[in-house]
C-alpha cells in the first residue's frame, strides 16, 4: 500500500486458452429469422493451472428478425452462467438474464439508405 492505494505488480506467464463459439440463424418462415449464439473459454495459467482474470462465463443468445416492409423488429435474450472459475482475489459471478428489444426502419434513396434504429 502506498498513501492507503493498493499497489500491484503485473507479470507476465504462459497462459492456455481453449474456448468455442458459434452462431446459426435458422429461416423459420419466409421472412422470419431465428439467431442462436453460444460462448465458452477456459483460460488459466499453464505453470500452475490456475484461472486467468476476467474471463467470461459460458453465455448465449437467442434472437428473431421479424421484418415488415421498412421496419424490422428483433426481440433478443442473452444469458451467461454462473462463473466459478475465478482468478485469487475475485469473487464468483452468479448468471445472469438480460432481454433486450430492438427495432430499425429503412428509408432507402437512390444511392443509399438511412437505417433508424432503437435499442430497449
Amino acid at each position: 500500500m502506498i498513501s492507503g492505494l493498493p499497489v500491484a505488480q503485473f507479470l507476465q506467464g504462459n497462459g492456455r486458452f481453449v474456448g468455442v463459439g458459434g452462431k446459426v440463424s435458422l429461416q423459420l418462415w419466409p421472412r422470419v429469422r431465428a439467431n442462436l449464439g453460444v460462448g465458452l473459454v477456459n483460460a488459466e495459467l499453464v505453470s500452475t493451472r490456475e484461472s486467468l482474470p476476467r474471463i467470461p462465463p459460458l453465455r448465449g443468445q437467442l434472437s428473431l428478425d421479424v421484418p415488415y416492409q421498412q421496419f424490422t423488429v428483433s426481440p433478443e435474450w442473452t444469458f451467461a452462467a454462473r462463473q466459478n472459475y475465478v482468478f485469487r482475489n475475485e469473487t464468483t459471478t452468479d448468471g445472469y438474464s438480460v432481454f433486450n428489444r430492438k427495432a430499425s426502419y429503412v428509408l432507402p434513396t437512390v444511392h443509399m439508405a438511412h437505417i433508424v434504429s432503437a435499442t430497449a
